[in-house]
């Protein structure tokens, strides 16, 4: 049995740490044939336009899939209802045709990432509060856990270079998804198996968020810097990371 953790902080990563969307654009782009390499995608177009501002209907990546032919088909929906219409589409389409997608989307990603590091790197940029971030993971590594749908190999590569030091232990991604098919239910499995009293979950999306709420003694964070809907988006990162410092030291009136 794993020693006793009172307390933990589950991050997501795209969307709390990184903004990631020039990547899941591009990956996405090639993997469809629409572009050979990363310099031919183009993100001044209006195409790039619509998938970043609504980037925050997605989930497991497979969802890109339907948003790109949901923006090219211009069937998507206008308001308040965007993403309630969004979801019910999902669950309309065929699987083999999103399945064949997410495999080629995470081999291309991997491809990217071996013949043009560089290139890759440079779609990827870190929030500025993952400088504070570090400096707690210094301090406070086994009370911070990675919580998220991409891929576990990319996770720990970016992780490493940049220095966040979660260890890969505390590290549960596309592959774990996969098999709970929510982050709801890994949460409340680590909660179990490592024996934590307390925990909070920082992620972007709602849904994510919503299906904690029934989790005892956890509190959901929503990054609004990260992947929200425009008219709610803001900079809350201060207040997160003050937020994650009162519950580490126990000074959270809610821990």
């Amino acid at each position: 049995m794993n020693a006793t953790l009172c307390r933990a902080i589950f991050l997501d990563f795209d969307g709390v740490l990184f903004d990631t969307v020039r990547e899941a654009y591009a990956v996405s782009m090639i993997a469809l044939g629409r572009s050979a390499r990363i310099v031919d995608v183009n993100f001044d177009s209006a195409h790039f336009e619509k998938f970043s501002r609504y980037r925050y209907l997605i989930g497991p990546a497979w969802n890109y899939y339907y948003l790109i032919r949901a923006i090219d088909e211009e069937t998507l929906a206008s308001g308040n209802e965007v993403e309630s219409e969004f979801r019910k589409s999902l669950g309309q389409w065929k699987e083999g045709e999103h399945r064949s997608f997410e495999e080629n989307f995470f081999q291309t990603r991997n491809r990217l990432r071996e013949s043009d590091r560089n290139g890759w790197l440079s779609l990827i940029v870190p929030y500025g509060m993952v400088d504070d971030v570090r400096t707690l993971l210094q301090n406070h590594p086994e009370k911070f856990f990675m919580v998220t749908t991409r891929d576990r190999e990319s996770v720990i590569h970016l992780l490493r270079l940049h220095r966040l030091e979660i260890p890969e232990d505390n590290i549960f991604a596309k592959e774990e998804y996969a098999v709970c098919n929510s982050k709801m239910e890994i949460i409340r499995s680590l909660i179990s198996d490592r024996q934590i009293e307390k925990s909070m979950f920082i992620d972007d999306l709602e849904d994510h968020l919503a299906a904690c709420k029934v989790v005892e003694n956890l509190l959901p964070l929503q990054a609004m810097w990260g992947y929200v809907a425009p008219d709610k988006k803001e900079d809350n990162s201060v207040n997160i990371l003050k937020e994650i410092e009162k519950f580490i030291h126990g000074k959270n009136v809610w821990a």
